[in-house]
């Protein structure tokens, strides 16, 4: 027992909400299965009891009819009367014929009977032939009727005690499996009780393994809310991932007191501090003031593209061309990612991005990282999304080049494919294993979610399907060969030139 609750704690919550599913699943194949097995056992025995009873009445009958056609024929000597003797012949001969005689199937005494039967339906054939053929002047031929009659009776009474023979054994077939019939309702009452109460006691256990700890979680997250950050911690059984998210909560909450905690100890500290001396407050409250006019005054652009300019100006002074053109670049990143007013831009903007951004890795990784471009629209007539492009090349140096010892090259293109602008992003490094190409696809297709990894393409995929409908981010790779991104946007297609730069 104790094995298997370790063994359950430890189950994902996907393998646990599997579980429930795969038993009903087996309930109801076991339910079917048993159902199948009983139908088949008692067609096959009460209905072979059914046929066998049918036989024996059809050669009752039969004989019946032949005795009748027989008289008639014997009194009227027609040929109506010839036909009908003969067809009732052929139908009496035939349905004794069929009588069941399987030792095995029919038991002893009936099987005694059957043959019994056909012995004296043979006899009687070759004498009721023979007096059907006798004129009815003829010497001997009235005793040979009368032994026809009294043979036809006897064949009759040995019919009809055939049949009580066959109607009592259906009787006892049936009685034997009348005690299983009449509880098979019971049984199925008994099964689907049994279904009813491992559902009830599937739900219990998947709710305390995840619906009770998310309501802990809750409940606690209003209380923090609130400003409460105490009460005890989240307790989950599993070692699954909502263990794993009740702990990393329950980390989480005592950070955050103990952050808490320390701030109003330095509060409190720094108020005693100032209750001793006004000066030193004020002195405080001035540097404090000054320090934050200064930070604030860090962060602002302006300031950051003007001292960057600034260097960029010394850099010209002191005749150091290369360094210029990496602080204008890295001007020209910061300016670029900080226009947050638009939501599109030409194609033109982005691929100077790229260039900026594939300019500084090169200074950095040298000959390792080449770029390239194959362009082949009119940059400044495609609009597409702002910040389309650099987080995809980003993925391409990090994630393909910079895993390699001999580096590679990204080739940035764009074309025309009917009637859709498709933007490639490629790069001949490291590529991504199967495995984890076959997750990135499927992430790159769902609307929430992160692909840890490339995390840019998850981001980029979305946007794009919001924006075009139709269009979409397709990714291709090959571990050792390299990754190759298509992003297609629908648009009007104005002009499309040739344009095929290298960069080194």
């Amino acid at each position: 027992m104790n094995r298997f609750r370790e063994t359950w704690s430890r189950l994902s919550i996907r393998k646990k909400l599997h579980i429930p599913v795969i038993l009903f699943l087996l309930v109801v194949l076991v339910t079917a299965a048993f159902d199948l097995l009983v139908l088949r056992l008692y067609s096959g025995d009460i209905g072979g009891s059914l046929s066998d009873t049918a036989c024996c009445e059809t050669a009752q009958e039969a004989m019946s009819r032949e005795t009748g056609a027989f008289r008639v024929y014997m009194q009227e000597r027609t040929e109506v009367s010839r036909s009908d003797y003969i067809s009732a012949c052929g139908q009496t001969a035939s349905a004794i014929a069929a009588l069941p005689d399987s030792f095995d199937k029919i038991g002893q005494e009936r099987f005694a009977r059957t043959w019994n039967i056909r012995s004296s339906y043979e006899n009687y054939v070759r004498l009721r032939d023979e007096t059907a053929a006798m004129d009815t002047e003829e010497d001997g031929y009235l005793t040979r009727l009368y032994e026809v009659y009294d043979q036809q009776k006897y064949l009759k009474g040995y019919l009809e005690n055939l049949l009580q023979l066959t109607v009592k054994d259906s009787m006892t077939v049936y009685e034997s499996r009348l005690f299983l019939l009449s509880r098979l309702p019971l049984l199925l009452l008994l099964l689907s009780a049994l279904l009813v109460v491992l559902a009830f006691t599937m739900n219990q256990t998947m709710s305390r393994a995840i619906l009770s700890p998310i309501q802990s979680m809750v409940a606690a997250s209003r209380r923090m809310e609130k400003g409460d950050y105490g009460g005890e911690s989240i307790q989950a059984a599993n070692r699954d991932e909502m263990g794993e998210l009740a702990s990393s909560f329950n980390k989480m909450r005592k950070a955050t007191q103990e952050h808490i905690r320390t701030l109003q100890e330095n509060q409190k500290l720094q108020e005693k501090v100032h209750q001793d001396s006004m000066e030193r407050m004020e002195l405080q409250s001035q540097l404090e003031a000054t320090r934050l006019d200064l930070l604030q005054s860090q962060i602002q652009p302006h300031f950051l593209f003007n001292t960057l300019n600034t260097i960029a100006g010394a850099a010209d002074l002191e005749d150091a061309p290369q360094t210029r053109r990496m602080i204008v670049a890295l001007s020209n990143l910061f300016r670029y990612n900080l226009q947050t007013s638009e939501q599109f831009c030409a194609l033109s903007n982005e691929v100077s991005m790229v260039r900026d951004y594939m300019y500084l890795q090169q200074m950095r990784f040298g000959s390792r990282v080449k770029y390239r471009e194959q362009i082949q629209v009119d940059m400044d007539a495609c609009q597409v999304p702002i910040h389309l492009l650099q987080p995809v090349v980003e993925n391409a140096v990090v994630h393909g080049l910079t895993k390699t010892e001999q580096g590679g090259t990204v080739t940035l293109g764009a074309g025309f494919v009917d009637g859709v602008l498709e933007v490639r992003v490629q790069d001949d490094g490291a590529g991504i294993p199967a495995c984890r190409l076959a997750e990135i696809r499927r992430e790159l297709l769902s609307d929430e979610g992160d692909i840890a990894v490339h995390i840019g393409l998850g981001n980029t995929a979305r946007r794009i399907r919001r924006l075009y409908p139709g269009g979409g981010l397709e990714i291709e790779s090959e571990e050792g060969k390299g990754t190759t991104v298509r992003i297609r946007m629908p648009q009007k297609e104005e002009e499309t030139y040739e344009q095929h730069t290298d960069r080194g």
